[in-house]
Formats: C-alpha cells, structure tokens, sequence
C-alpha cells in the first residue's frame, strides 16, 4: 500500500485528504486511476492557478496523455547487452562511444583517487570498474539532469539523486547476490517520483507564476511514490522494482524487494539522524550490525 495515497490524515498542506479514497495495488493499471483522482482533488483544493496548473498537468500523465521522460537509449542498450550471459564487447563498447556524457560517465568512475590514475582509454576504464559497475553507470543515467530538468528545484533534485546512489548501493548489498540488480534498480528510483514532480513543477511557461513551495512538497509527500509507479512502469522495469517503489515507504512494505530499500533508507538516515533503528531494521528481516556498518561505508564513499 502507498503511503502517499492511504486514506489515513496527511500533513496539513493545501489539499486535503477524501475519505474516499481506496488503498491502491502496486501496479500502474491499479495506482494510475487512484492518483488521478487524487490530483484531481489537489486541483480543486489548490490556492493559486500555478497550483491548480500543476496538479492538473500531472494528472494528465495518468491517461497517458503526457509524455514522461524517456529511458535513454544508451542505457537500455547496455542494460540489455550486459544481461547477456556473454557479453559482446564490442558492442558494449560501440554503444558507449556513441553517447559521450555516459562515456564520461565511465571514464569519471574509474578515474576515482583509489585507482591513482586516469585510465589509458575506454577499453581500460570498463575493466577497471567491471561490467556491474559499468551497468550501474548506466542505469545512473535514468535520472540525469538532461532527463529530469527541474529548474528552481535544482537543489532538491541533486539531493534526491545522491540520496538515490546511496539507497541504491546499500540495497544491492542487503538484498545478497540473488536479487542485487533489481535491489539496486530499486533503491536507486526510489526517488524517481519526487524527480518527475520537480520536473513539471520546474516546466511553468516563460514569465508565468511558479507553483508555491508549499503544494509542491505537498504534492511530493503524498504522491511520490504513486508518481514513481507511473514512471517506472513506463519504462518497463521489472515488475518487483516497481512494487518496491509503490511500497517502499510503509513500515512494513510487504513487496518482495520493498524492505531492503526500506531498510537502507533507514540505516543511511540513521547516520545523521543519530537514533536506535535497531528494531526497525530487524523487523524488516535484515542484520542491524551489517546494514548500519554499510551504510557508514557507503555514506562515506557517495557524500
């Protein structure tokens, strides 16, 4: 069930809550109507006609009448080419020297401090970060600034994605090798939701008002996941990535992979947060001591 669109009192925003609405599924066919009914609810309650505009623009995403961003074409050929269970290097490499960002994407990762030199070349930078590595560069590219262009919410957005590579990172380690890329898929759109609000609240016309901060985090606590459902269901991924973003953010997420994307949320969060987490993560049926003793690492390593 997806917090953000239970019927249970919300925060106090500028829309409030109807008591009619159901508790959604975890697919897109069963949440897409649910959140247009709640947009539309947020349109009639709104303040200001930047609000309501909004509201009204991300409803239309539900009827599939608005295009979302598009999964880039580098990386679904990657992803596709590295599943093979032999890839063909020659077409993982063609496939990067026809997109340079996520050329430089690569060359960056495997030009890090703890290798001590750049690499001689593309060729050496895959070996050097591996094909996994090489895959989760790629998949990085799905929430690239060029994807999700947010204007005035920049900061936010930036925060959204490291707080992505963390969750990421660590849910592909709590998850074990049986299920580490699809937990990584996972931890890593978690956010993907939060993004695509960004984005259309960040696309008002040239010279027209801005939606007002306070419906936008409104629209983002209530509707992020539910939004992520949307997106990621649109791009085809697996359908336990998608039921970890529809339910990731319940205490007690019952998808397959939504604990362990709870989980390292709640173990990264705990480093700044300073507080026991120890019966939560133990709850959602992972080991405090190595979740927490990750996290640090990882945190240390994405800042």
């Amino acid at each position: 069930m997806l917090d953000s669109l239970r019927s249970a009192p919300q925060p106090a925003g500028p829309f409030v809550a109807r008591d009619h609405e159901p508790s959604p599924g975890r697919t897109r066919a069963e949440i897409a109507p649910l959140l247009e009914v709640v947009l539309l609810d947020a349109a009639d309650d709104a303040t200001t006609p930047a609000d309501r505009d909004l509201a009204l623009r991300l409803a239309t995403v539900c009827r599939g009448q608005t295009t979302l961003p598009v999964f880039p074409a580098a990386a679904r050929a990657l992803d596709r080419q590295l599943r093979a269970s032999r890839p063909v290097m020659r077409d993982v490499l063609r496939t990067l020297q026809a997109d340079p960002e996520l050329t430089r994407r690569v060359v960056e990762r495997a030009s890090a401090v703890s290798f001590g030199a750049p690499p001689a070349g593309l060729d050496t930078a895959i070996v050097r970060i591996g094909l996994e590595g090489l895959w989760r560069v790629a998949m990085q590219s799905l929430l690239g600034a060029t994807l999700f262009r947010v204007g005035p919410y920049q900061p936010l957005a930036d925060a959204v994605r490291d707080e992505g590579a963390r969750v990421a990172e660590l849910a592909a380690v709590l998850a074990g090798a049986h299920a580490r890329g699809e937990a990584y898929l996972a931890g890593l759109l978690h956010g993907v939701g939060t993004l695509t609000i960004l984005r259309f609240a960040g696309a008002a016309a040239r010279g027209a008002p801005m939606p007002s901060p306070e419906f936008v985090d409104a629209l983002r606590v209530r509707c992020q996941s539910a939004v992520g459902v949307v997106v990621t269901s649109y791009w085809d991924m697996p359908a336990s990535v998608v039921s970890a973003i529809a339910d990731h953010a319940h205490h007690h997420p019952t998808s397959s992979l939504g604990p362990v994307v709870r989980a390292a949320r709640v173990a990264l969060a705990s480093i700044d947060e300073q507080r026991d987490v120890i019966p939560e993560l133990t709850s959602l049926g992972v080991d405090p001591s190595r979740a927490l003793a990750a996290a640090r690492v990882i945190r240390a390593q994405i800042h």
